[in-house]
């Protein structure tokens, strides 16, 4: 299942939360200078991907949106979220039944998150609600 939603910056995490190094070493780079200055003129347009962890909800693509959304101190971000059973933390949202949906999310089709989302459903790593 795949669920779409507006979710707080403050309940999702990164992998490198922790590294105080790899959050520097994603500054840095050129693609992320791009984004910054693309979300100060247009603010942030293209959801994230999270994966529903049963502790916590962390983002697998867009990760450096979150960083300049927490910089710029934007409080939500739109979201496609792959919930598990038994997690702790309920998602509430829009079941994804068709690519249709997904796709009318993004301003592009060729941003990442966009591409991560079709491969995982090309693969049977996400279901779409109407494939169960």
């Amino acid at each position: 299942m795949l669920i779409f939603t507006s979710i707080s910056t403050n309940d999702l995490c990164l992998s490198y939360d922790s590294s105080e190094q790899i959050k520097t070493l994603v500054r840095t780079k050129q693609e992320f200078k791009d984004l910054q200055e693309d979300i100060q003129r247009n603010g942030i347009l293209d959801p994230i991907l999270v994966n529903q962890y049963p502790d916590r909800l962390q983002v697998e693509t867009g990760g450096q949106r979150l960083l300049l959304a927490r910089s710029f101190n934007i409080p939500y971000l739109k979201a496609f979220i792959y919930p598990k059973k038994n997690a702790k933390i309920v998602v509430k949202g829009l079941k994804i039944s068709n690519m249709e949906e997904i796709k009318s999310q993004f301003r592009s089709l060729e941003i990442a998150t966009y591409l991560d989302i079709e491969g995982y459903i090309k693969s049977g790593h996400i279901q779409l609600e109407t494939d169960s």
